[in-house]
This record gives C-alpha cells, structure tokens and sequence, in this order.
C-alpha cells in the first residue's frame, strides 16, 4: 500500500496493489499477495513496481501506474523480476536493474500512449 498525504487538504489517499483494496482475511492466512518494492513519481503520475509469485522462483515484476488523485490507470507485466527503476518519459523508456543484477530498458511508448 502507498500513502498519498495532500497536508493543505487534509486527505490521505491509499494506493492498494492492482486497485484493490486489502483483503485482510488472506493477509492473516498468509495467502501471497503481490507488493510494491520501489516508486517513481513524476508531477503526473505515480509508478509502483509491484513483485508477483507465490515463491522466489516464480517472482515476476509488474508496474502500476497511478495519478495523483490515486486512480488507477493501468499496469504492464514485466518479464523479469526488477529490482528497481527509472523513467524516462521523454525517450520512452523505462530503465531497470534485474534480480539478477542486469541492466535492461524497455520501450514503454505504448503504455505512455494509454495515459490521459
């Protein structure tokens, strides 16, 4: 879960992984449940980089992609198990480090054109 604090406003805004608020029920049966690991912000949107698996060996990476109002916008499933990012809207790409400490870029041009 990501917390957006608006101090002005007094508003928290919490970002759940896929839009979807916490089940708590399988959070206390321990069934896996994807989670954020890293955040790009811009002044548009909010990037998290979300791990999915039941188990190292199956871990796969997705972004989520949020505005600052916290609606959910859209995801992208990675091929890969990131580590971490960086965004680079005016070329875009996306630029990540595997677990396995490579250094891989993907061209997210189609994902930027989903965008409002």
């Amino acid at each position: 879960m990501i917390s957006i604090v608006n101090i002005e406003k007094e508003e928290i805004n919490n970002l759940f992984t896929d839009g979807n608020k916490l089940n708590w029920e399988q959070v206390i049966e321990g069934t896996p449940k994807p989670y954020y690991t890293k955040v790009h912000c811009n002044n548009a949107y909010i990037w998290a980089m979300a791990i999915e698996g039941e188990d190292p060996s199956t871990f796969r990476s997705r972004l989520d992609i949020f505005d600052w109002k916290g609606n959910y916008l859209c995801k992208a499933h990675l091929d890969k198990w990131v580590s971490s990012f960086s965004i680079d809207e005016r070329n875009q790409t996306m630029y990540a480090v595997t677990a396995d400490d490579m250094l891989v870029r993907y061209n997210i041009k189609e994902l930027l054109d989903q965008l409002p």
